[in-house]
């Protein structure tokens, strides 16, 4: 999970409108998948069409749970990292082992890395189909998605990031984490009250009190 983490830091988080690898049209589809990591495992023909069935099976598993993390994310409305990262760590686990008898160890890295990326790139879906989650909710105007889109995108990836912190340390309660929550709201309002009519805004403040209720009784299990 902290791989992960330091992975979205060190490469940077992509600007709202950046088309991902696999995400929005392609939704991490198998086939691409698989001709992608031909090219990166550098296979010859005869040696791909040996192995294309192994590479085929582990990729449509973890093609699996990259979609349902995903839709998970958006249900919840909100990223739980500790989690996500957990579920996407154990997916690419399982395709290495089964694809470590089949192949060597330079290729083994290199699956590796092309597993990571793929969890990179799963997580920046989620924060971009919450982003157009709240694009729709609040009936943004195409100006307004591109002023306001990256200030929505940056409180989702605080927020995420809090709630990994919180997991990390079992002792917190919600009563603290709501603190920090209010800063992180406090700040986006701010910096979306010029842009948002008054009843985009009010939208938006009912959209931040659910999210806050349901982490409330779905992740402290607070009634």
């Amino acid at each position: 999970m902290k791989a992960i983490q330091k992975l979205l830091i060190a490469a940077g988080l992509a600007a709202i409108m950046l088309p991902l690898a696999y995400a929005q049209n392609e939704q991490f589809n198998t086939d691409k998948m698989l001709e992608d990591l031909e090219r990166q495992l550098r296979l010859k023909q005869e040696e791909y069409e040996k192995l294309k069935p192994e590479l085929e099976q582990a990729l449509q598993a973890k093609s699996k749970v990259l979609k349902q993390s995903i839709n998970e994310a958006v249900d919840k409305g909100f990223v739980e990292l500790e989690s996500l990262s957990k579920d996407l760590d154990a997916a690419t686990e399982e395709a290495k082992v089964k694809l470590e008898q089949a192949l060597n160890s330079e290729q083994m890295q290199e699956l590796k890395a092309f597993l990571n990326r793929l969890d990179k790139d799963a997580i920046e879906a989620a924060y971009q189909r919450l982003v157009d989650e709240l694009t729709e909710l609040l009936a943004l105007t195409q100006d307004q998605h591109e002023k306001i889109g990256p200030v929505i995108k940056q409180a989702l990836e605080k927020q995420a990031e809090l709630l990994a912190q919180f997991a990390q340390d079992t002792g917190k309660k919600f009563e603290q984490f709501r603190k920090e929550w209010e800063t992180i709201s406090n700040d986006t309002r701010r910096q979306l009250k010029d842009a948002l009519d008054p009843g985009q805004m009010e939208k938006m403040d009912r959209h931040i009190e659910k999210i806050r209720e349901k982490i409330r009784n779905e992740v402290f299990k607070e009634a």
